[in-house]
């Protein structure tokens, strides 16, 4: 009897946690929809599109606000601050990763807009094929940490990703916005751990372990140190190794 009420009581705490966890998926979701659907200013929505990016929303809901939009203005934007503020939704609609919005772009992509806001379709479209694979990655619960941020998780789940790409967006995700959870750079720290001694030498693996290195440093966290003298004395790429030398650095 015990071990069955054990098991009840866990299911209930599991339960629990993906609920809250839905919660503030939700309370995320509907304070884009309101900077969306409320047309706040310009540079609100621009904050707002920028972090879309890294979200891993693909909810209708919200970027069928964006469609919505970006079809009214893409044809009649000329000054500067309105094609790029259309340019930046063209690109954000495509970090949706869903299919429906192809015929969109192809749309747009055809028309007379600015050739910026064309730029920015396509590049919306190219990214609908990413996204696809990165926005479940993004959103991944299995080792959510409920004391972080949605921010701190998400990136923690880009750094533990094998996508080469998104771990470095992630490195420079955490240097630009300052985000050094514990967990988030225990998860940093591994993932270095696991790579450093490889002789990668693919351009994009190099940089990436470089900002990774960087992003370490960074937290300027005493325990990290080690790791890092480590990727200096011993990276399987020299490049790594100058890199990891210069982070070193900080520290001193």
């Amino acid at each position: 009897m015990r071990r069955i009420y054990s098991i009840l009581m866990l299911g209930i705490c599991l339960l629990c946690s993906e609920v809250i966890l839905a919660s503030q998926s939700e309370e995320e979701l509907q304070t884009y929809i309101t900077i969306f659907s409320t047309k706040t200013s310009a540079g609100s929505q621009l904050d707002a599109l920028n972090t879309l990016q890294w979200s891993g929303l693909s909810d209708r809901r919200l970027f069928d606000l964006l469609e919505k939009t970006l079809l009214e203005n893409h044809a009649t934007a000329r000054s500067k601050p309105n094609v790029d503020l259309v340019s930046w939704y063209a690109k954000s609609l495509g970090t949706s990763g869903l299919e429906v919005y192809r015929d969109t772009f192809k749309k747009i992509i055809q028309s007379d807009s600015h050739k910026k806001i064309i730029k920015y379709a396509q590049e919306g479209e190219n990214n609908l094929a990413k996204y696809k694979i990165w926005n479940p990655i993004m959103t991944n619960r299995y080792v959510w940490n409920s004391d972080n941020s949605n921010v701190s998780n998400r990136l923690a789940n880009m750094i533990r990703s094998d996508d080469w790409e998104l771990r470095m967006i992630a490195a420079k995700r955490m240097l630009a916005d300052n985000v050094f959870d514990d967990s988030l750079l225990m998860a940093l720290d591994q993932t270095i751990k696991s790579e450093f001694e490889i002789d990668h030498d693919g351009k994009q693996q190099i940089q990436t372990l470089a900002w990774m290195c960087r992003a370490l440093a960074a937290s300027m966290k005493p325990e990290f140190e080690k790791t890092l003298s480590d990727v200096h004395e011993n990276a399987g790429n020299k490049k790594v190794r100058k890199y990891a030398k210069k982070y070193l650095g900080q520290y001193y």
